[in-house]
């Protein structure tokens, strides 16, 4: 994973994956198997560093736009686990939003994102829910997007 792209970036940013879902068809009924997309993600204010500890503030949020829009916000009673980015090789290398001292994310883009990208519905940060299908804890990323965002107000 390579973080210095928009590590020494210090705006807000915004992060999209999206995620595959295949529901079983269903022979006796003729209905066939059907592929459902997500797309979630994340939003800090604050700068990424790649440390091994969590930075962000109470203003970054977790979401799903598609098909279901959810908004997830730091719960007030949680912790302050807000975003995590960690490269080097003596911790778990990845990206992620929310989550305790067991990791445990709301949102987590592994080093390995196809077989270690999961979410989870109660991480201990934000408000409980799930960004995608409940029960789902695997992602199948297909799409991942960090966007810079700059405001310029006149």
């Amino acid at each position: 994973m390579e973080a210095k792209n928009f590590e020494d970036y210090d705006g807000p940013t915004l992060l999209l994956i999206r995620h595959s879902e295949i529901t079983p068809g269903n022979v006796s009924r003729m209905k066939a198997p059907q592929k459902t997309y997500y797309v979630c993600g994340g939003f800090t204010k604050t700068p990424w560093k790649d440390e091994q500890k969590h930075t962000g503030s109470w203003e970054t949020v977790v979401f799903t736009l598609t098909p279901r829009f959810r908004l997830y916000t730091p719960r007030p009673d949680g912790n302050q686990n807000f975003s995590f980015l960690n490269t080097k090789p003596d911790s778990k290398i990845g990206l992620g939003f929310g989550g305790n001292e067991d990791g445990n994310y709301k949102l987590w883009i592994d080093e390995n994102i196809a077989a270690g990208s999961y979410t989870t519905e109660n991480d201990g940060t934000f408000v409980k829910g799930a960004l995608v299908e409940p029960n789902t804890t695997k992602l199948n990323v297909s799409m991942i997007m960090i966007i810079p965002l700059t405001f310029h107000l006149d």
